[in-house]
């Protein structure tokens, strides 16, 4: 089963605990970040400066702090927000047992959750498919195919090795692009070994796609080739 993860403010994979906790704890952080912001109209009240020099700051800084007052309150709820929303991918990497698929034709292998349904397999053996059941349009698959000289020269192949911006967790570099659309997003990744091209791809309605880009990119780092010469 894959460790309980969730992100941090920065974007970074971290362990936790019980997922509600989490939440409650950073609820209260940010609780606690707003009671500190008051320290100083607080602090402002109990100061021993005379009463009519406190009556004209009070005055002066009265509409200007509802106003920032109100604004801490909206940014506060955004973050919440934003937070709660970071981690429902991670949520469903901690919750589902996964299984691992291994292609018997090009020897690649890639982990999927063991409750997803598996998409029927093409003739010619060269990937598959598995989608959520509770939500169809939610889907990842890999493949691979086999770039003979005369074709590798017109593919798109050679931007795998010429521009590689990812690196899986086996240390292979190859190129991982993000396609929003209108209904539909999705997230592909491209290796390449020898004279074989490795694909990877993950996708969802577009208004569910930021909530599992991190789930995507999880999957996607643990694709794995088989060793030189053995595909």
């Amino acid at each position: 089963m894959l460790p309980d993860l969730c992100c941090n403010k920065n974007g970074v994979q971290k362990r936790r605990g019980n997922g509600e906790q989490v939440i409650v704890a950073r609820f209260l952080g940010i609780l606690t970040i707003m009671r500190s912001l008051r320290v100083h109209s607080n602090s402002l009240e109990s100061s021993d400066e005379p009463l009519s020099l406190y009556r004209t700051k009070k005055l002066q800084y009265s509409g200007r702090g509802k106003m920032r007052a109100a604004l801490k309150f909206v940014v506060a709820l955004i973050l919440l927000l934003f937070m709660l929303s970071s981690c429902r991918a991670s949520d469903l990497v901690s919750q589902n047992s996964w299984k691992t698929y291994q292609n018997p034709r090009y020897k690649f292998e890639f982990p999927y959750p063991s409750s997803w349904e598996s998409i029927p397999m093409p003739d010619n053996l060269d990937g598959r498919a598995f989608r959520d059941p509770n939500n169809p349009n939610l889907e990842i698959r890999g493949w691979a195919l086999n770039q003979s000289p005369k074709t590798e020269s017109s593919s798109s192949s050679s931007t795998v090795t010429d521009s590689p911006n990812f690196t899986t967790e086996q240390g292979v570099t190859g190129q991982l692009q993000v396609k929003v659309g209108v209904d539909t997003s999705m997230i592909t990744l491209a290796l390449k070994q020898e004279q074989v091209e490795y694909h990877w791809q993950g996708q969802s309605d577009s208004e569910q796609f930021a909530d599992y880009y991190r789930f995507f990119n999880y999957v996607a780092s643990r694709y794995r080739l088989p060793p030189p010469g053995k595909s």
